[in-house]
């Protein structure tokens, strides 16, 4: 009995067993992951981000351009996006070699291993299933026609026939409305307030005890929550009143949530959670909050909210799949036939965009080189993670909306932190994690979007 609580811990242990080298072997691997990982994904950073962009008689980095793109007109955009490519081609000999390196890297790891797919360790890694995460990433790839409707209207909000690369993540406006911190803090409270007492009790608190810092300054980062275990979480923003702003706090509120019920709920040794978990805390409440928001807004407004919202759904499910579908493709030639050239790497890249975007998408062929600026290739399979908590938050957030009583079931999941595997701790709350459950999310963008159409006609 004293040792009941550990089970799940010393289960996970014999998981990872199997995959598990003699102690000099797995010290080895550690230590050269530095030269032969980590320091070649150093050094085309420090090559990207090192190049600068001379636009409208101004001197960029590449950073801040690539913040630059989505604001600006069509032909100012369609301009600047062709010299933010040409940066990145330049780098690409180094590219080429740097993630060659990564990907046989975790070949030969994956070999001594014994781990039999590409993406195997990651998920072993992050307390996932392996068939819950080839039929995620098997039913969004199913459903990139909704990715494709979806830029189709974003075309016509554009009021462009095709669609360059470059426009796919324009905005398409700007609201107006102006949400103060004080404003965003009410309108969480009375949202909350509908939902669960103690979750507004965690919100009081955090405002109560200065665990909230607001407002941007000189070198703080950008927005995030920090938690350690058997410690109160501390929210981060960068607030400056817009409706963004608002959608972070509730975000990161999100995950503050989160880990205060774990901690209150969970030994030391359980109050951590993989990033799966965090994403569907995070994620389900940034939708609860924004679709409250959303309903006030006159029909100009919404189109603009109701596309960015959809747009970042677009990007964080079905993006990060087309991303995922790469990384397979790419590490199954490298294990196959070596090492891929950059023009190879690049052809992988716009075959998988084309699936991603549709017909309305007049490709380039250098548009392929994508994958160079993409950090998170250069963490093998990372990408799931958003994908799985984005879309399991849709589907938890269908599930509340048919009915009310379920945030008890939302809660139980909230306070589990990692004291079992993802798919136990979702069971235990009554939410079974299948393809099912992955359609009924799928179904909550795709009424996003037949709403996003009635709006622009």
């Amino acid at each position: 009995n004293r040792l009941k609580k550990y089970r799940y811990f010393f289960t996970y242990l014999f998981k990872q067993s199997p995959h598990m080298l003699s102690e000099g072997e797995e010290q080895l691997i550690s230590l050269l992951i530095q030269p032969a990982d980590i320091m070649w994904e150093q050094s085309l950073r420090k090559e990207l981000y090192k190049q600068t962009i001379k636009f409208n008689g101004k001197e960029y980095s590449f950073n801040e351009t690539l913040s630059e793109l989505a604001k600006l007109p069509v032909l100012q955009r369609r301009k600047l996006y062709e010299k933010i490519k040409q940066k990145t081609i330049n780098v690409s000999d180094i590219a080429e070699s740097e993630l060659n390196a990564i990907y046989t890297t975790k070949k030969i790891i994956d070999e001594k291993k014994h781990f039999s797919k590409p993406y195997s360790s990651r998920v072993l890694d992050n307390h996932d299933d392996e068939k819950t995460v080839e039929d995620l990433i098997d039913i969004v790839t199913k459903n990139f026609k909704l990715s494709q409707r979806f830029f189709k209207v974003k075309a016509k909000l554009l009021k462009l026939e095709a669609l360059k690369f470059s426009d796919a993540n324009a905005i398409v406006g700007k609201i107006k409305h102006k949400y103060t911190f004080k404003e965003s803090y009410e309108i969480i409270r009375t949202i909350l307030q509908n939902t669960d007492q103690e979750f507004v009790d965690i919100l009081d608190k955090l405002v109560r005890n200065g665990q909230i810092d607001v407002f941007a300054k000189k070198g703080k980062s950008s927005t995030a929550q920090i938690s350690v275990p058997n410690m109160p979480p501390f929210i981060m923003l960068n607030h400056n009143d817009t409706l963004d702003s608002l959608r972070a706090f509730a975000h990161e509120l999100g995950h503050a949530i989160h880990s205060s019920l774990t901690v209150k709920n969970q030994p030391a040794i359980y109050q951590d959670y993989t990033i799966s978990v965090a994403e569907t805390a995070s994620t389900f409440f940034e939708g609860l909050i924004f679709d409250e928001v959303t309903k006030k807004l006159p029909d100009s407004q919404k189109i603009i909210t109701l596309h960015d919202k959809t747009l970042d759904e677009i990007r964080s499910i079905f993006a990060q799949t087309m991303g995922f579908n790469f990384e397979l493709e790419a590490h199954t030639k490298v294990r196959q036939q070596g090492m891929l050239s950059k023009e190879k790497l690049s052809k992988i890249m716009n075959k998988h965009i084309k699936q991603y975007i549709g017909p309305i998408l007049d490709l380039e062929e250098t548009d392929g080189y994508y994958w160079v600026q993409w950090p998170h290739l250069r963490t093998p399979f990372y990408v799931y993670t958003y994908v799985f908590g984005n879309l399991v938050s849709s589907a938890l957030r269908h599930e509340y909306y048919q009915n009310h009583d379920f945030i008890k079931n939302i809660k139980e999941f909230l306070s589990a932190g990692s004291s079992d595997t993802t798919e136990n701790i979702f069971k235990k709350a009554g939410i079974t994690i299948n393809k099912k459950f992955f359609e009924n999310g799928i179904k909550e963008i795709e009424k996003d979007i037949i709403e996003l159409e009635r709006l622009v006609k």
